[in-house]
């Protein structure tokens, strides 16, 4: 079986690998590996009515709101620069899902093989970090 590419290059790929929330969804918290799985419902509709076009960074996750839905992805600066330049804002009140540990059930191979790409993602700023660094400060500003 082949593994998918993920290329993000606008708010559109952005959407399209990002996990989509849009009601109660079930979780799977592990926060360490010796301690049992529990499983648990994260629920994003109070956040999707309130803070439209915005976003926020918690523990290497971003989480988004747009349209009718939250959309989590791990964070890197490809993501964060693309929501600044589409205008989202910062809301540093929206819940973000899939940290501490945290993972959605249904969609586990895909979060798995999002955090593969973040991994690679932040390989690439490493190697260029310069322009890392530039995306780090635009999105201090």
């Amino acid at each position: 079986m082949s593994e998918k590419r993920i290329i993000i290059r606008s708010l559109k790929t952005l959407v399209q690998n990002a996990i989509e929330l849009k009601g109660p969804t079930k979780v799977v918290r592990q926060p360490y590996t010796d301690i049992a799985p529990v499983e648990a419902i994260f629920d994003p509709s109070e956040d999707i009515e309130e803070a439209v076009n915005c976003y926020r960074e918690v523990d290497n996750v971003i989480a988004f709101i747009y349209g009718e839905s939250m959309y989590a992805i791990p964070a890197c600066g490809r993501a964060r620069q693309i929501l600044t330049d589409s205008g989202f804002k910062k809301d540093f009140y929206l819940h973000v899902p899939f940290i501490w540990g945290v993972y959605p059930k249904m969609e586990y191979e895909k979060w798995k093989s999002l955090r593969e790409w973040q991994k690679k993602q932040k390989e690439k700023d490493a190697k260029n970090p310069v322009k890392a660094v530039i995306i780090h400060m635009r999105n201090l500003v």
